[in-house]
Protein backbone atom coordinates (compact mmCIF):
# COMPACT_ATOMS: atom_id res chain seq x y z
CA UNK A 1 0.00 0.00 0.00
CA UNK A 2 1.48 3.21 -0.84
CA UNK A 3 1.93 5.65 2.11
CA UNK A 4 0.00 8.57 0.57
CA UNK A 5 -3.08 6.02 0.13
CA UNK A 6 -6.14 7.69 1.63
CA UNK A 7 -7.69 5.04 3.90
CA UNK A 8 -8.81 4.85 7.31
CA UNK A 9 -6.21 5.20 10.12
CA UNK A 10 -3.82 6.95 7.29
CA UNK A 11 -5.89 9.68 5.96
CA UNK A 12 -4.58 12.62 3.99
CA UNK A 13 -5.63 15.64 2.70
CA UNK A 14 -4.26 18.26 0.24
CA UNK A 15 -3.01 21.70 1.81
CA UNK A 16 -2.91 24.52 -0.57
CA UNK A 17 -1.19 27.95 0.19
CA UNK A 18 -2.24 31.14 -1.70
CA UNK A 19 -0.88 34.41 -2.27
CA UNK A 20 -2.83 37.76 -1.09
CA UNK A 21 -1.59 40.89 -2.35
CA UNK A 22 -2.10 44.56 -1.27
CA UNK A 23 -1.40 47.89 -2.57
CA UNK A 24 0.20 50.66 -0.42
CA UNK A 25 1.01 54.21 -1.60
CA UNK A 26 3.95 55.69 -0.61
CA UNK A 27 4.00 59.41 0.93
CA UNK A 28 5.41 62.03 -1.45
CA UNK A 29 8.72 62.54 -1.21
CA UNK A 30 9.85 59.38 0.95
CA UNK A 31 12.76 56.63 -0.10
CA UNK A 32 11.83 54.16 1.96
CA UNK A 33 15.43 52.77 1.39
CA UNK A 34 17.29 56.25 2.89
CA UNK A 35 18.11 55.35 6.28
CA UNK A 36 18.64 59.29 6.59
CA UNK A 37 15.09 59.72 6.84
CA UNK A 38 13.48 56.59 7.37
CA UNK A 39 14.74 54.71 10.17
CA UNK A 40 12.65 51.33 9.70
CA UNK A 41 9.56 50.24 7.84
CA UNK A 42 7.33 47.02 7.47
CA UNK A 43 3.60 45.99 7.25
CA UNK A 44 1.55 44.37 9.81
CA UNK A 45 -2.07 43.34 9.85
CA UNK A 46 -2.28 45.02 6.35
CA UNK A 47 -1.17 48.51 7.54
CA UNK A 48 2.46 49.84 6.22
CA UNK A 49 4.31 51.15 9.11
CA UNK A 50 6.85 53.62 8.60
CA UNK A 51 9.03 54.79 11.48
CA UNK A 52 11.18 57.79 10.70
CA UNK A 53 14.74 58.84 12.43
CA UNK A 54 13.30 62.41 13.91
CA UNK A 55 10.96 59.64 15.82
CA UNK A 56 7.17 59.98 14.03
CA UNK A 57 5.49 56.70 13.28
CA UNK A 58 3.02 56.95 9.84
CA UNK A 59 0.35 54.02 9.69
CA UNK A 60 -0.99 53.95 6.01
CA UNK A 61 -4.04 51.84 5.11
CA UNK A 62 -3.67 49.87 1.49
CA UNK A 63 -5.33 51.99 -1.40
CA UNK A 64 -6.25 48.49 -2.71
CA UNK A 65 -6.56 46.47 -0.73
CA UNK A 66 -5.56 42.63 -0.26
CA UNK A 67 -7.00 40.20 -2.76
CA UNK A 68 -6.99 36.78 -2.99
CA UNK A 69 -6.63 34.90 -6.09
CA UNK A 70 -7.50 31.36 -6.20
CA UNK A 71 -7.14 30.24 -9.64
CA UNK A 72 -3.99 28.58 -8.68
CA UNK A 73 -1.86 28.10 -5.32
CA UNK A 74 1.73 28.64 -5.28
CA UNK A 75 2.66 25.61 -3.26
CA UNK A 76 -0.16 22.66 -2.74
CA UNK A 77 1.12 19.47 -1.01
CA UNK A 78 -0.66 15.69 0.25
CA UNK A 79 -0.15 15.84 4.21
CA UNK A 80 -1.33 13.74 6.49
CA UNK A 81 -5.08 14.73 8.10
CA UNK A 82 -3.73 14.14 11.95
CA UNK A 83 -0.82 17.00 11.39
CA UNK A 84 -3.15 19.68 10.16
CA UNK A 85 -6.13 18.72 12.70
CA UNK A 86 -8.54 17.47 10.07
CA UNK A 87 -10.44 14.79 10.94
CA UNK A 88 -12.48 12.67 8.59
CA UNK A 89 -16.11 12.66 9.72
CA UNK A 90 -16.78 8.96 8.08
CA UNK A 91 -13.98 7.79 10.54
CA UNK A 92 -15.92 8.93 13.58
CA UNK A 93 -17.67 6.35 15.82
CA UNK A 94 -21.33 5.89 15.51
CA UNK A 95 -23.34 7.33 18.51
CA UNK A 96 -24.67 4.23 20.82
CA UNK A 97 -28.12 4.10 21.09
CA UNK A 98 -29.59 2.47 24.06
CA UNK A 99 -32.81 0.63 22.30
CA UNK A 100 -30.86 0.05 19.10
CA UNK A 101 -28.64 -2.35 21.15
CA UNK A 102 -31.47 -4.31 23.04
CA UNK A 103 -33.45 -4.84 19.86
CA UNK A 104 -30.17 -6.08 18.22
CA UNK A 105 -29.26 -8.40 21.00
CA UNK A 106 -32.83 -9.39 21.06
CA UNK A 107 -32.51 -10.32 16.97
CA UNK A 108 -29.19 -11.94 18.03
CA UNK A 109 -31.41 -14.38 20.55
CA UNK A 110 -33.60 -14.97 18.72
CA UNK A 111 -30.80 -16.16 15.74
CA UNK A 112 -30.04 -18.58 18.82
CA UNK A 113 -26.68 -16.61 19.09
CA UNK A 114 -25.52 -16.59 23.13
CA UNK A 115 -24.76 -13.39 24.61
CA UNK A 116 -22.07 -13.47 26.73
CA UNK A 117 -22.67 -9.86 27.86
CA UNK A 118 -25.00 -8.67 30.52
CA UNK A 119 -28.60 -8.57 29.22
CA UNK A 120 -29.65 -5.08 29.42
CA UNK A 121 -33.52 -5.07 30.30
CA UNK A 122 -35.29 -1.78 29.25
CA UNK A 123 -38.81 -2.04 30.30
CA UNK A 124 -41.94 -0.73 27.22
CA UNK A 125 -41.98 2.56 29.05
CA UNK A 126 -38.21 3.10 28.74
CA UNK A 127 -37.72 2.20 25.29
CA UNK A 128 -40.47 4.39 24.45
CA UNK A 129 -38.30 7.41 26.46
CA UNK A 130 -35.49 6.54 24.26
CA UNK A 131 -37.63 6.70 21.20
CA UNK A 132 -38.40 10.07 21.76
CA UNK A 133 -35.52 11.29 22.90
CA UNK A 134 -33.92 9.62 19.60
CA UNK A 135 -36.02 11.21 17.38
CA UNK A 136 -35.83 14.78 19.00
CA UNK A 137 -31.45 14.26 18.12
CA UNK A 138 -31.85 12.92 14.69
CA UNK A 139 -32.94 15.91 13.12
CA UNK A 140 -29.69 17.64 14.44
CA UNK A 141 -27.59 14.29 12.95
CA UNK A 142 -25.18 13.93 9.83
CA UNK A 143 -27.20 11.76 7.24
CA UNK A 144 -25.46 8.35 8.40
CA UNK A 145 -26.73 8.63 11.97
CA UNK A 146 -30.13 9.75 10.63
CA UNK A 147 -30.29 6.65 8.37
CA UNK A 148 -28.95 4.48 11.59
CA UNK A 149 -30.86 5.75 14.01
CA UNK A 150 -34.16 5.21 11.59
CA UNK A 151 -33.15 1.70 11.36
CA UNK A 152 -32.91 1.58 14.90
CA UNK A 153 -36.24 2.99 15.25
CA UNK A 154 -37.97 1.13 12.95
CA UNK A 155 -36.65 -2.51 14.51
CA UNK A 156 -37.75 -0.99 17.48
CA UNK A 157 -41.33 -0.71 16.50
CA UNK A 158 -41.29 -3.85 14.83
CA UNK A 159 -40.19 -5.42 18.24
CA UNK A 160 -42.87 -3.64 19.70
CA UNK A 161 -45.39 -4.71 17.91
CA UNK A 162 -44.54 -8.59 18.24
CA UNK A 163 -44.44 -8.08 22.33
CA UNK A 164 -47.98 -6.71 21.95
Amino acid sequence: MSSTMNVKGNRHVVTAQYRAESTFKIPDGVDLNDKNVVAEWGIKWDKLHITYTDGRDEYIDPVLEAELDCKYPYEYEIEKADDVGFEYEEDEEPLSCPFYDYCKKKELEQMGHELKEVQLELKLEQLEKYEIEWKQKLSREPKVVQDAIAEATKRFLDHRKQLN
